[in-house]
């Protein structure tokens, strides 16, 4: 068997050393990998974070508009309650394209509430005051509805927030 040099045993050396760099670059890629993914479900979580919020917010706006123009209704304020109702529109609408996870049964509760909102407002604008007068116990009834499913949606919301 023949005896190795000292060049056999440097060529040996470096051949283990590759491979063990070859070896720490594998495990560093799959460090790097495994950060990316990381950061990138911290992103997702923060992102579903803010758009709850968001739509927490736009919902609780959507109810307190709509708590003013039912105190507007009922004090027979119709100046306060024609500026109302594009303020109410206009939250509903935000609370539902900020919202992704809302079912076809919520969806639906938002756009009967818009279609109501738009209906009471050319009511409003368009009738006497007496004629809107005489009508006041069916909108507060249908107000209170929508108030209703706007405030079930918040707690669905709220709830989902603290999942």
């Amino acid at each position: 068997m023949p005896q190795l040099t000292f060049s056999d045993w440097v060529g040996l050396a470096g051949i283990v050393l590759s491979l063990l760099g070859f070896g720490v670059s594998i495990w560093q890629t799959w460090k790097a990998k495994n950060a990316a993914e990381s950061a990138r479900d911290a992103a997702t979580l923060a992102t579903e974070g803010v758009r709850k919020l968001d739509s927490v917010i736009s919902f609780t706006s959507v109810s307190k508009s709509l708590d003013e123009i039912k105190d507007a209704l009922h004090k027979q304020d119709y100046v306060a309650l024609v500026n109302q109702f594009d303020k109410a529109r206009k939250s509903l609408i935000d609370a539902r394209e900020n919202h992704p996870d809302l079912n076809e049964e919520q969806r639906r509760s938002i756009q009967k509430a818009l279609t109501f909102l738009k209906t009471l407002e050319v009511e409003v604008r368009t009738s006497s005051e007496d004629n809107v007068r005489m009508q006041q116990a069916k909108f507060v009834k249908t107000l209170l509805e929508i108030s209703d499913d706007v405030t079930t949606i918040l707690i669905n919301t709220r709830n989902l927030e603290s999942i």
